[in-house]
């Protein structure tokens, strides 16, 4: 519970500035649970400070579907306005539900439904003035709520949390299980996240040295708790570990979700937890930065030079064709099940890239 002292402190502290919170870019975020339409995270976040009076500007870039560390370094680069990050957003849910519907040997057209969520994501008037990159560069020490890498590392390992029980089950007909197996004890792909996870920390500090980061952890769900998930949550409880580690080298606030959203996970087998779950875990992050707040605070050191081309979405689908190609290109120098994977994480850019040409298509009317 976030109590009013400690509420009145932050706006005290940002009194006579203009507040900029952005939420980069995990579906952590992310309301899934019945009804969906009800607030996620940055929304409850936004709540909180908006009922005492702070002046704020929100750019909430949680996704479905653009929740990759290389997607933040996308769409920092291209300096996305908001009108495009809502449309997105729109799109990938709409996506992501189709994807879902068709793993179940459901209809296409039952994705659709996703086309509510522009009730979530409305734009407004002059949103397609905002744009993430100059208004990160441009605030006053930012907050900036970032998750992202457990996607990361899902794709990596060849798995999620929804398939990784069946492939368990169907283990001794089908190799996706001791492929992912074989994945999540292969050293260098946790490293790779990390090194994605930390390139999004330079970049966002090089933007605004400033900017006060909140990276949230990844929890372990019930069902990863099982003997024969072990690897595989074995796997995360490290990453969170390395993400620590990181965390401190760059003087970040790390905020251990596993404590916080248990009990908030109605369906146990993935990540995303309840409504409820979101509050607790706004009030926990409000916490945090009040805390942060009423330390003497340091300067973040710019550790790199991250350009901004500014392209928008035109620049994004430019940068998803490329990932692309080289999925394409990956996937033709392997065989069997690899080559499979391959061509899933390929698709995966395809429906990306169908994103952004839906993007363009409306900013263009």
């Amino acid at each position: 519970m976030v109590n009013d002292r400690k509420l009145m402190t932050i706006m005290d502290y940002y009194r006579n500035k203009n507040l900029l919170l952005v939420g980069l870019n995990d579906s952590q975020g992310v309301n899934l649970s019945s009804p969906f339409l009800k607030n996620g995270l940055l929304e409850h976040i936004a709540d909180l400070l908006y009922n005492h009076n702070l002046s704020l500007e929100v750019i909430d870039a949680f996704s479905l579907m653009m929740n990759k560390t290389e997607h933040v370094d996308y769409i920092l680069k291209n300096n996305l306005s908001k009108e495009e990050i809502r449309l997105s957003q729109i799109y990938s849910a709409v996506c992501a539900l189709k994807n879902d519907a068709e793993k179940k040997h459901l209809p296409n057209f039952l994705g659709n439904i996703g086309y509510l969520s522009k009730f979530i994501y409305r734009t407004n008037l002059d949103d397609d003035k905002v744009r993430i990159s100059t208004a990160i560069s441009d605030a006053y020490e930012p907050l900036i709520i970032y998750s992202s890498g457990v996607n990361n590392l899902m794709r990596s390992v060849g798995s999620d949390l929804i398939s990784i029980q069946q492939d368990y089950i169907d283990r001794h007909k089908k190799p996706n299980y001791n492929y992912t197996l074989s994945k999540s004890r292969n050293k260098d792909i946790l490293l790779n996240v990390i090194n994605g996870v930390k390139k999004n920390f330079e970049n966002i500090l090089s933007l605004n040295s400033g900017a006060d980061i909140y990276v949230l952890g990844a929890y372990i769900p019930d069902a990863l708790k099982k003997k024969e998930f072990s690897p595989f949550a074995d796997l995360i409880y490290i990453y969170n570990g390395q993400l620590n580690e990181l965390c401190a080298e760059y003087g970040l606030s790390l905020i251990q979700t596993d404590n916080i959203l248990r009990g908030y996970n109605k369906k146990r087998r993935n990540f995303h937890i309840t409504s409820r779950g979101h509050e607790v875990l706004a009030e926990s992050i409000i916490n945090h930065i009040y805390f942060n707040k009423i330390s003497p605070t340091s300067m973040y050191p710019k550790t790199a030079v991250f350009e901004v081309d500014g392209l928008g979405s035109r620049g994004m689908k430019d940068l998803l064709s490329l990932d692309y190609n080289l999925a394409m290109e990956k996937a033709s120098q392997l065989t069997g099940y690899e080559k499979q994977r391959a061509l899933d994480i390929a698709l995966e850019h395809k429906n990306e890239i169908e994103i952004f040409e839906k993007v363009l298509t409306y900013t263009k009317r």
